[in-house]
């Protein structure tokens, strides 16, 4: 009984999953484009049942909220560039539909559940930034390697019940 656009982003999210248990190679790409599909498909989602962008510039709290976002999106990638080679402008571009889903969920209305979404989405794209420098800048140290694949599977499977369990009891 769940939207489709919903079902479709969590299969996405599973392809990418698997593309990137290996992430090294052709597959890197594919799986980054399974989540950058998944990413449009909650983006999607969120704009259908969510109260429009212009709730962005009239509230203030969900506009300090998505200027957030643009600025931590902007200081990633800043710290990522010079080691994404060829990779450029794919992350980029997934950059920019993560902010786009993020501003999306910040439209949701927070009732019945749909706060639950909105924060959701918040930890999977902080998974994914966590993600980004795990691929491209990874730390040196293996118990800080650990602590952040921890914090990243944490964060992306949690973001993930969230958004699941905030639509699903809005319906």
């Amino acid at each position: 009984g769940a939207p489709l656009l919903l079902t479709l982003a969590l299969v996405l999210g599973t392809l990418g999953d698997v593309l990137l248990a290996q992430p090294r190679g052709p597959r890197l790409l594919v799986g980054l484009a399974a989540f950058l599909a998944g990413h449009l498909a909650y983006a999607a989602l969120f704009i259908r049942i969510g109260d429009g962008f212009a709730m962005l510039t009239t509230v203030p709290w969900r506009g300090a909220l998505a200027a957030i976002l643009l600025l931590a999106t902007l200081w990633t990638l800043r710290h990522l560039r010079p080691h994404l080679g060829a990779m450029t402008w794919p992350v980029t571009g997934y950059a920019i539909v993560s902010v786009i889903m993020g501003a999306a969920a910040l439209t949701l209305p927070i009732g019945v559940g749909l706060g639950l979404a909105m924060t959701g989405a918040g930890l999977f794209i902080l998974s994914d930034a966590i993600l980004g420098f795990d691929l491209f800048r990874p730390p040196a140290s293996e118990r800080l390697q650990r602590f952040m694949a921890t914090q990243l599977w944490a964060l992306y499977w949690v973001g993930q019940a969230l958004i699941l369990t905030g639509v699903l009891s809005a319906l």
